[in-house]
């Protein structure tokens, strides 16, 4: 039967056979992109914070609550009113670390 890791596997092998995307890392990344996002709301508009503040603080976090992956964040997008962000995790296993 079709099952997610069967079903991850088609997605990877299409996206390399068409070169959609060069290589399967990448494949595999955007088929769990929404897995690893987590959204954060509330945030301080009065602080001035940048995506690259957020960053670096996700990053600090996340490494010292015992995340090993190299480089844990991958990205981070705050709304146009600086009220919310999207962090964006390297691994699904770090974003309920």
């Amino acid at each position: 039967g079709l099952t997610a890791g069967t079903l991850n596997q088609e997605v990877i092998h299409a996206a390399v056979a068409t070169g959609t995307l060069s290589q399967a890392g990448g494949a595999q990344l955007q088929y769990t992109r929404q897995a690893r996002r987590l959204y954060i709301g509330s945030l301080p508009v009065h602080l001035g914070l940048t995506e690259k503040i957020l960053m670096d603080f996700f990053t600090t976090t996340a490494i010292s609550m015992g995340v090993v992956t190299p480089n844990p964040i991958l990205s981070v997008w705050i709304s146009s009113e600086m009220t919310f962000c999207f962090v964006e995790f390297r691994s699904i296993a770090d974003t309920t670390a």
